[in-house]
């Protein structure tokens, strides 16, 4: 087979891969807590608008707890908005084709640097140990556990821009290697200076473009190599400071998440800890909640040595391909400096594009280990026949069987299903009470679901609602009534019997008291986010207090919110409807 019938073969199968594993999202409702108001705050249907998106933080400045400027990302949003309006089946398909694209990138951005340009190399017709290990990283990163934390959820698609423009980035600057000239160097400033627009965490780009220009400058004096690579990145460089600037001006200073602290650099510690579990654990997740530490620590020490030892031997042989090892690992310690550096959370959901990174060098690793191996039988030389079988065989399995388990089992894409039903349910419901009521009212949310099943898992991460997000779709499909949403307390539900609550509430005026008691099902905890970010929430903050002897919450409410001229109405979570109620005397009970 040549090149070009194995890079289109390559190319199909990519597609099938992805088709068989996200196609079914498109059937999805809204997912993800934040996709209502980014949705609500990115319609563009003026030059106004536009101004505003682009001059705004993200979401307008009302995120619950961050400040981020991601103009491109809100733009996206707006654009899909304009598309297709409230129905949900586009933004997934938007989602999916983006990280299509993204997986495409891969497959061409590694095949570029495994053809060996030098002198005496196989001709372009013949296909490469390079293609080969372009294609199964691209459909390991395709079908990877941790893309699947991503794609589905259309709140994350930052990460998916962050990731097409870093390999958009370094697409440029290998054609610029192969082919010097001033116009890749200014595409790869511009599309760096895209992925900023698109997340804030996207300053990689910067140092991941250094650490393969870096090793790809070949052979020269300190000073020269020094030179060749400030050269390179400088317009990149210039690019990144000026929106880093812009983004200051916007913000009003740094910005990221409230709070943060040293607790981030633990946060990235576990985050590379669940990359590599995932990575090693075919296709699994579930198992790297209880994986210990140390074999870990000892797989991670193996699989370097074992790398290191192959690419000294390739690098022997003069074919390069080391390189490409170092540059895959360097990358991995960049994402992971960054997210320490910017404050960013390095969750699963942040780990997408550091997944692509991760997918090449395990694919190195199999495609290398196979050829050692091959060499080492026809010498003969049992410890090198015996070490590269091994890598061979754990990397074969890890491939293998992730792509496999990946395409072929369907829990974590469908939890994102399943969430989304619930919201959908609930957010109905929401449209029909809300509907009803006065315009300029205040909507008090009562019990409504924030989160399935344990929620104090941390892998699989699959909130439902919060006071924005109800506000978000207020906003879309009610825009004239002016309606403000104040969450006062939420529940933890069962996905497999989310409407058994079995929860009693009721509000008492006199007192401005709202009490909740719980059966079994379900837990109430009040809203956990900082009245400076909705600057609309009426004057006064409500005060939680456990009930002693029983399961449930009291919640004392200013005192406006019983007057007599209150505008407030509670919208009180059933399990299957939305009951309205004004600010008198009720009680709202439903049994398991």
């Amino acid at each position: 087979m040549t090149r070009r019938g194995f890079g289109a073969a390559g190319t199909a199968a990519i597609g099938v891969a992805i088709v068989l594993v996200y196609g079914r999202v498109t059937g999805f409702f809204f997912t993800d807590v934040d996709t209502l108001p980014l949705i609500a705050t990115g319609r563009v249907a003026s030059w106004s608008d536009f101004v505003d998106v682009m001059t705004s933080p993200l979401m307008g400045g009302q995120m619950p707890n961050a400040l981020f400027y991601r103009p491109l990302a809100s733009l996206s949003w707006g654009l899909d908005w304009a598309l297709w309006g409230d129905v949900a089946a586009g933004y997934h398909v938007t989602d999916i084709a983006l990280h299509g694209a993204n997986a495409l990138l891969l497959f061409g951005w590694l095949r570029s640097l495994g053809q060996d340009p030098s002198p005496g190399a196989p001709s372009d017709s013949a296909v490469s140990r390079g293609d080969i290990e372009a294609l199964l990283a691209a459909l390991l990163f395709a079908v990877h556990p941790l893309t699947m934390e991503t794609v589905p959820a259309i709140a994350r698609r930052p990460d998916l821009l962050f990731c097409l423009f870093l390999l958009l980035t370094l697409r440029s600057l290998e054609a610029h290697r192969r082919d010097p000239g001033g116009r890749s160097l200014a595409l790869a400033a511009v599309f760096a200076t895209l992925g900023l627009a698109s997340k804030d965490s996207a300053i990689a780009i910067t140092g991941v473009a250094a650490v393969f220009v870096g090793l790809s400058v070949g052979p020269l004096p300190t000073g020269e190599r020094v030179r060749a690579v400030i050269g390179r990145l400088l317009p990149m460089a210039l690019a990144a400071c000026a929106f880093v600037g812009l983004r200051g001006l916007v913000l009003g200073g740094i910005g990221g998440y409230a709070g943060a602290n040293a607790t981030y650099l633990d946060a990235a510690v576990h985050s590379a800890e669940t990359l590599l579990c995932a990575t090693w654990s075919p296709g699994n997740l579930d198992a790297c909640r209880t994986a210990s530490r140390l074999p870990m620590a000892a797989g991670t020490v193996a699989w370097l040595t074992a790398g290191l030892w192959l690419s000294t031997r390739s690098e022997a042989r003069g074919d390069g391909s080391g390189v490409r090892f170092a540059g895959f690992v360097l990358s991995l310690g960049v994402f992971f400096a960054i997210y320490v550096a910017t404050r960013t959370p390095a969750a699963p959901r942040t780990l997408y594009t550091a997944t692509a990174f991760a997918s090449a060098a395990t694919a190195w690793s199999l495609v290398m280990g196979f050829g050692s191996a091959q060499r080492a039988l026809r010498e003969r030389t049992l410890v090198a026949s015996t070490a590269a079988a091994v890598v061979v065989s754990i990397c074969a399995l890890i491939v293998s069987a992730s792509i496999v388990r990946g395409v072929w089992t369907s829990r974590y894409v469908n939890e994102w299903r399943d969430a989304a039903e619930i919201r959908r349910r609930a957010l109905s419901e929401t449209t029909r009470a809300a509907a009803s009521l006065p315009a300029g009212s205040t909507l008090y949310l009562v019990n409504y679901p924030y989160w399935v099943g344990d929620y104090r898992q941390f892998l699989r991460e699959r909130p439902i609602l919060l006071e924005h997000s109800v506000q978000g779709w207020v906003d879309l499909v009610l825009p004239d009534r002016n309606l403000d949403v104040v969450g006062l307390t939420y529940l933890v539900v069962s996905m497999q019997e989310p409407h058994e609550l079995g929860s009693r509430v009721s509000f008492d005026p006199d007192g401005a008291r709202l009490d909740i008691d719980l059966g079994r099902g379900a837990y109430a905890t009040p809203s956990q986010w900082n009245n400076a970010y909705r600057p609309r929430r009426p004057e006064g903050e409500p005060t939680y207090y456990q009930k002693e002897g029983q399961t449930g919450l009291v919640v004392d409410l200013p005192p406006s919110v019983a007057a007599a001229n209150s505008r407030a109405h509670f919208l009180v979570y059933t399990g299957d409807r939305v009951v309205a109620r004004p600010p008198t005397p009720w009680l709202v009970s439903h049994a398991p």
